[in-house]
């Protein structure tokens, strides 16, 4: 009864529909890469040990303990006591301790209580709290050991003769 001819089956290949795309489908989430990736300790956590990462650390909550990473950020709750090495400091919380960095940027919240070495840059904002002893190493030798001892000799010397200034000199110009 009903019979095809070839011209039929052709134009209904053709008219297949297309897909219709539905907008309960989400869209590709951008995945960050190893450097962007965030790690968060939130202002409830307690941590007693050392931590170390290869990316971002953000901390709002307390470290007790050494800390290595990329980049660390010390938030206005977080509170540190033990020693940091990173490329990129941010404190806007409190540290204790010893930090070993290339970049080290401490807000005018942050209260700093410790010896500092930064290799290219060291900001301090109008009142921050720092108590401490401060080190520019050399940054091409990035060798912060080495300058420690010469830090140590140049401190022992002026703790055995410090230097008064001339008065007169000063005055005449």
């Amino acid at each position: 009864m009903f019979f095809r001819s070839d011209d039929d089956s052709q134009q209904t290949k053709a008219a297949a529909p297309t897909p219709i795309p539905t907008l309960t489908q989400p869209a590709p989430a951008r995945t960050r890469t190893r450097d962007e990736r965030v790690s968060v300790i939130s202002a409830d956590i307690r941590i007693v040990g050392d931590l170390e990462g290869e990316g971002e650390l953000q901390i709002d909550g307390t470290v007790e303990g050494n800390i290595k990473s990329k980049t660390v950020t010390i938030g206005q709750s977080g509170v540190i006591n033990g020693e940091i090495k990173a490329d990129t400091v941010l404190i806007a919380g409190q540290f204790a301790g010893k930090i070993k960095s290339r970049v080290l940027t401490l807000t005018k919240i942050a209260h700093v209580d410790g010896n500092v070495a930064a290799q290219e840059s060291l900001a301090i904002e109008a009142g921050a709290h720092f108590e401490g002893q401060c080190l520019r190493p050399n940054a091409k030798q990035g060798n912060v050991k080495e300058h420690d001892g010469k830090f140590a000799e140049i401190k022992k010397q002026l703790g055995a003769a410090p230097v008064q200034p001339d008065l007169k000199k000063a005055a005449t110009g």
